[in-house]
This record gives C-alpha cells, sequence and structure tokens, in this order.
C-alpha cells in the first residue's frame, strides 16, 4: 500500500470515527484535514483541541459582549478598563466554564469607579475569627500608575516590535525583554531592567493577579518610586492563572505605593489600626510598637444578620457594602459604626 493509500485509509477509519462522536462540524474538519496531510496522532488532538477553544471563545465572546466604557475617565483609567474587559479567550480546558473567567465578570461591570476600593470576607473558625482583604485592582493600578505620553508611544513601539518576523515565535515573556533590550540599545542607554514578576507568587490582596516587568530609563534599579519608571504590565485575564493574560502595555510608576497592597487601614469614630501584612497582625495607630489582640476592646463580631440597618448612620450603611461577601461584619460597641477599611496605597 503506497503512502497516499494509508493516508486515505487513515482518513477513512478516522470518519467512521467521528460519524460516532457528537463534534461541531468545524472540529471534525480540522482532525480529518489534519489526518488527510500526515499529521501524527497528538498533532490531530492538538489541532481540534484550538478549534474547540476557538469555538468556545465565540460562542462566550457573543454571551459576554463589550460594552461601551463609561463617560468621563481619565486617560489612565480609560487604558485600565479596556485591559480589564479585554477578552483572553476561553481554553477548551480550563476552568471558566465552571467558574467563569475574570474578562466574562469584568463585562457585567458598568463603571468601575463605583465599585468598592476594598471588599472584607471575615470567616468564623471555633473561636477564631479571620479577616481577608480584596483590594479592587482598578482603584489601586489607577491610584499607582499613570498612562502618559511616553507610556503610550512605548506600548506602541512594543506592538510593532511583537510583529517582526524573529518574534513570530516567542511569547510576551520573552518579546517584553527583547524589547526593552533593543530601546537599551536605541534609545536609553542607562536604561534598567528587572525581571518579570507575578503577584500569584506571592502574597497580595488585589483582586486579580498581576504580571508585570519594571524598567528605569536612568538605571534607578529602586523601580518602585516615582518617577522615570515604567513596567510594562499584563493583567490576569482568565480563570485558570497558568494563562489568560492581557496584552502587555506600558504605564508609568506615579505613585508611591506600588509594592503596599499588604497595608491596611482599619478605624471606627473611636481610633484606628493598621497592618503591613494583609491583615494578619494588626497594630495600634497611636503605639505602633504594641501588637493589639483582634478584635480591639471595642470591637466585636456580629453576624450581618442580626444589623438593624435602619438603626445604621450613613457612613456605617456605606461602610457595610464593604462586608457584601461576609457573614460577620465589626462594630464598635462605644459608638456604634461599623469599622471600616482601607488600602493604604489607594489615595
Amino acid at each position: 500500500m503506497s503512502g497516499f493509500d494509508k493516508l486515505i485509509d487513515r482518513t477513512n477509519k478516522l470518519t467512521e470515527i467521528m460519524d460516532k462522536v457528537e463534534l461541531p462540524e468545524a472540529i471534525k474538519q480540522v482532525g480529518l484535514t489534519s489526518a488527510l496531510l500526515g499529521a501524527s496522532d497528538d498533532a490531530i488532538i492538538r489541532n481540534m483541541g484550538t478549534m474547540a477553544s476557538i469555538i468556545e471563545t465565540e460562542q462566550t465572546e457573543k454571551a459576554n459582549p463589550q460594552s461601551k466604557i463609561a463617560k468621563g475617565y481619565n486617560r489612565t483609567e480609560k487604558r485600565l478598563v479596556r485591559m480589564l474587559t479585554e477578552s483572553t479567550g476561553a481554553a477548551l480546558c480550563d476552568s471558566g466554564g465552571a467558574y467563569g473567567r475574570n474578562w466574562e465578570w469584568n463585562r457585567k461591570i458598568a463603571d468601575f469607579r463605583l465599585l468598592p476600593e476594598i471588599k472584607i470576607e471575615i470567616s468564623h473558625y471555633s473561636d477564631n475569627y479571620e479577616i481577608m482583604a480584596i483590594v479592587s485592582v482598578f482603584h489601586f493600578l489607577a491610584s499607582q500608575l499613570e498612562y502618559d505620553e511616553k507610556s503610550k508611544a512605548i506600548t506602541a513601539s512594543l506592538s510593532r516590535f511583537e510583529k517582526l518576523d524573529e518574534q513570530k515565535d516567542n511569547g510576551w515573556l520573552e518579546v517584553c525583554h527583547d524589547f526593552l533590550k533593543n530601546q537599551a540599545e536605541k534609545n536609553h542607554p542607562d536604561m534598567w531592567v528587572g525581571d518579570w514578576i507575578n503577584t500569584y507568587n506571592g502574597e497580595s490582596s488585589l483582586s486579580q493577579v498581576l504580571q508585570y516587568l519594571p524598567f528605569s530609563l536612568s538605571g534607578n534599579e529602586y523601580w518602585f518610586e516615582a518617577g522615570d519608571s515604567y513596567l510594562l504590565l499584563q493583567i490576569h485575564q482568565g480563570c485558570d492563572v497558568r494563562g489568560g493574560y492581557t496584552k502587555p502595555v506600558c504605564f508609568r510608576i506615579s505613585g508611591e505605593s506600588f509594592l503596599n497592597d499588604s497595608d491596611l487601614d482599619r478605624r471606627c469614630l473611636c481610633g484606628s489600626q493598621y497592618s503591613d501584612d494583609y491583615g494578619s497582625n494588626w497594630y495600634d495607630s497611636e503605639k505602633s510598637e504594641s501588637e493589639l489582640k483582634s478584635p480591639t476592646v471595642n470591637w466585636q463580631y456580629i453576624k450581618k444578620t442580626d444589623i438593624n440597618e435602619t438603626a445604621l448612620s450613613d457612613h456605617s450603611r456605606q461602610n457595610l457594602k464593604d462586608y457584601q461577601r461576609s457573614k460577620y461584619v465589626q462594630i464598635c460597641q462605644k459608638c456604634k459604626e461599623i469599622v471600616s477599611y482601607s488600602c493604604m496605597a489607594i489615595y
């Protein structure tokens, strides 16, 4: 049997199998075409999986269309909203079908400015209460970054660089490193370039995972300081953290607290405390050397269902929104105010 005859025989057998399986016609055609072209079994499966992901992406994007951006955003906020609603696809084997992907959830948000800057979840185990603070990635980034003219120019240059023939087989991590090396050689000989940082690999209170490559045009290794330091930013928009990142966008670091999403504040009318470790430990704002027990003498944990909202002050009702995903709230037994939380990096 000739090589061509073997291909035909193999394709016919695959056709018989396909006829017994319920799959979209486009996926079957990719499999049969791959077999007819002599692709290996593994390649046939990969090609069919790729087509399945394409179909899944089309269906998911149709079910979650891109909305118009609300009016009134400044340039930085608008750029962040575009990233936070950017579709990063729907891979066949990710968990998005069960849990939803970040870009799907974000496309349901009419105005990111109206989101709480922080959400508090209090869990109760035996006699212990555990506080989890989730900081809005939109508010945090809008406070710490600026999409200025240089950022815009660098982003455009990166987009052109990515399309070069020598970069076609590289992922964004390699492309960005090569791009900054190219920029250093051509335009910024003193440029300092750091390493990629993924917030999933450490502690973070942010509502979404960030991946970024910091650099300084003047060679300043203290890149987290405001000045001429920039970063190429990707936001995780998928479900599984291994994939689903946005195209990188350049921003200038304009704030002084980019690495300080761990710094939290909580207060009522009677006093305040701060934490520098995501809420694991709290300290008196007036006596920073002495650690206080949590809760304080006047602060108690109460089930949200036991609260009479009509008896709350306007300020407490506003604070209650930060506890929307929690079964418990903290309330001061002295001033009767619900304890408010904030991320000190957002200002």
